[in-house]
């Protein structure tokens, strides 16, 4: 079987699979057809090409491919037109993503789909957050060892490609904020132990130096201890909270923040920060300004 929550909805999803794997001979096991959905999912959301499964199925079942495909188009879950395959339901994309964002995470897996789930999972409203992050709450002691293993790759995708891909980039920065989101709320951490795990996730293995290199931190996050912390090479982005953080002793050098600036904040104490000027800061020039004034 594949992981999951053991919810109402889980238990549902996965009869609905067993039956139709027993009722049309699909002779692959359920865990297999799941994670080939998700994967087809999480690459194309919730409506995609036959022709697209079928180049899935092909990498996998060779000749049986097409016969396979024909059976796996029965599922009630799934509307199909004669190019076409949709998800019946609303929350199905958001499900099946969850499934494979922990598979992702679970295996230390990175592929193309990994990365645009991981990235899809760090906008404000989503699910796939709160789905992941319960199914982790049960699991702390893993979830360590699997971040600590997963986001020097996410960060290598990072630096292989700014110069190469844009768009491979800004995904791969959202995968890793989408990641932190799920890793933090997970764990259930406060501000000072979500900074001090940041500073062993980017420090390059030396945390003595007290360096942050590569954070990426995109949309709602709690607010940070930056003190006494050299942050480089980092963008953040929405990040409302950033002026609530702590920043005694705190530098910044190459950094980019793009709309974190919260006009209902205004303390001083960001003042406290060197923002060296290789940063790019957006609105907080201004924030930072009205401050001093």
């Amino acid at each position: 079987d594949y992981p999951t929550n053991n919810s109402v909805t889980d238990n549902i999803i996965h009869a609905v699979f067993r039956r139709e794997i027993r009722r049309q001979g699909i002779n692959i096991s359920i865990d297999v057809l799941v994670g080939l959905i998700t994967e087809v999912i999480s690459e194309n959301g919730d409506t995609f090409n036959k022709s697209t499964l079928k180049h899935h199925l092909d990498l996998y079942f060779d000749t049986r491919s097409n016969e396979i495909l024909q059976k796996i188009l029965l599922n009630p879950l799934f509307n199909c037109t004669e190019n076409h395959v949709a998800l019946k339901y609303g929350f199905l994309s958001s499900y099946f993503r969850s499934l494979y964002i922990i598979n992702t995470i679970i295996k230390s897996q990175f592929t193309i789909e990994s990365l645009n789930a991981l990235a899809k999972a760090n906008s404000n409203d989503s699910l796939e957050i709160d789905y992941v992050k319960k199914f982790f709450q049960s699991r702390l002691s893993d979830l360590d060892s699997h971040i600590f293993h997963l986001m020097p790759r996410l960060l290598d995708v990072v630096n292989q490609s700014k110069d190469l891909d844009l768009k491979k980039c800004e995904t791969a920065r959202r995968a890793i904020s989408g990641l932190l989101k799920i890793y933090v709320q997970a764990k259930g951490y406060s501000s000072a132990q979500i900074s001090e795990k940041l500073l062993e996730l980017f420090a390059n293995g030396n945390t003595a130096n007290r360096r942050i290199d590569g954070l990426n931190i995109y949309g709602d996050f709690p607010p940070l201890d930056f003190s006494s912390l050299t942050v480089l090479n980092s963008h953040f982005l929405d990040y409302k909270n950033f002026s609530k953080s702590k920043f005694r002793d705190a530098k910044f050098l190459y950094c980019v923040f793009n709309s974190c600036a919260n006009d209902e904040v205004l303390d001083s104490s960001i003042l406290a920060a060197d923002f060296d000027a290789t940063c790019s800061l957006g609105n907080l020039e201004k924030l930072i300004d009205q401050a001093k004034s």
